[in-house]
């Protein structure tokens, strides 16, 4: 039940695209600016916010920043059922960057 206002979104997202399913990492990315959507909502003290991360951008090749840039790119539209316009996000959502925060150097 907790979960359900952003698997709600998920699934509206999953069907907005089937049968082009995008990998793991985008719907993870995904889930990750529902979460933000709503922290944003509503500000609860929390110790650490998702914006604290580190950014590996620095240390990745530019391989794996193009990679990291399609990524970004299908997380966009994966997200188009729920977010039309990425302009309307919190400048602090880049999707980029929430790539580059969560991958790691190889």
């Amino acid at each position: 039940k907790e979960a359900w206002l952003d698997h709600k979104r998920e699934c509206k997202c999953l069907q907005n695209v089937k049968p082009n399913f995008p990998p793991d990492s985008v719907r993870l990315a995904g889930r990750i600016v529902f979460k933000l959507l709503r922290q944003s909502a509503c500000l609860s003290e929390r110790l650490y916010s998702f914006s604290d991360l580190q950014s590996n951008a620095e240390q990745l090749s530019e391989e794996m920043k193009e990679g990291l840039r399609h990524l970004a790119h299908t997380l966009q539209l994966y997200l188009r059922a729920e977010i039309q316009d990425a302009s309307h996000l919190p400048p602090a959502i880049d999707f980029f960057q929430i790539f580059t925060k969560v991958s790691i150097k190889m």
